[in-house]
């Protein structure tokens, strides 16, 4: 009797590690989309010595915002207080009814690197569009920079981790760099759920695969995209009717840049 008892329970154990562990996994496209279940840092803290003005390479970092009231201030400033000189800040307020704005225009007004901030208010979606597309496309018709940076609102950033990305970039050649991140998971189940939820991605797209440019495994992290303005201008970015909707952007714009023969590096 006690040995059925006992297979019995662990049969339960391997049919719940095995629920939890699809469950998990789809839990990343809830935490994709819910504003309030993830903060991000860089991993990569300190800059490399690189001759940037020489490079001259501008960079425009560009942030979808919608109802971000409890992350925007800390996301921004952290943009605003780049280790970094060529660049600039684009925030696409998609929508917002709470206290973004309010909070945005008092980065402009008091912040004293506002002269790099733009905030891009948009109010209507078009017809086939999701909304984070739409408003990464519409900062990037506004950006300047030779090169693009696409992150979530919910996020800070270190002080060198532009000016190390972009180190990194020009001197490997590449063209569209991820960095992973540092998670901030409030609450029991999002530290339970969470890891089991990023080892499956790790296992569907291993970044040895991701990073060979003869594999098509391709994945980037949303939280920071930094890639060449040509490159996404030449595989049509977030314009191409493919694009437009999907919920997958970092993946799906990965994907499209891996396809055309452009380097995709995930550190």
């Amino acid at each position: 009797m006690k040995k059925r008892n006992w297979f019995t329970s662990w049969r339960r154990l391997l049919l719940w590690s095995h629920v939890l562990g699809v469950v998990g996994f789809y839990l990343v496209l809830w935490f994709r989309t819910n504003p309030n279940s993830r903060k991000s840092q860089p991993a990569l803290k300190s800059a490399s010595i690189f001759n940037f003005a020489q490079a001259g390479r501008s960079v425009s970092i560009i942030v979808p915002a919608r109802n971000e009231e409890q992350n925007i201030r800390r996301c921004v400033t952290s943009l605003l207080e780049q280790n970094y000189d060529d660049y600039e800040v684009i925030v696409v307020d998609d929508g917002s009814t709470d206290g973004t704005a309010r909070i945005l225009d008092e980065i402009a007004h008091y912040h004293p690197q506002r002269q790099r901030l733009y905030v891009l208010r948009l109010r209507d979606l078009p017809k086939g569009w999701a909304g984070k597309p739409h408003a990464l496309h519409a900062g990037v018709q506004e950006a300047r920079g030779d090169w693009l940076m696409f992150t979530d609102a919910d996020t800070w950033h270190a002080p060198g981790a532009l000016r190390f990305a972009m180190s990194k970039a020009l001197a490997e050649g590449i063209d569209l760099l991820s960095l992973s991140t540092e998670q901030e998971l409030p609450g029991f189940w999002n530290k339970v759920m969470m890891p089991m939820a990023y080892l499956g991605i790790s296992m569907q797209y291993p970044t040895r695969l991701v990073n060979d440019p003869n594999s098509p495994v391709a994945i980037a992290n949303g939280q920071f995209i930094l890639l060449r303005r040509e490159a996404y201008d030449i595989v049509g970015g977030y314009a191409r009717p493919d694009m437009r909707n999907t919920l997958l952007d970092d993946r799906d714009l990965a994907r499209n840049i891996k396809e055309n023969g452009f380097r995709l590096q995930f550190v």
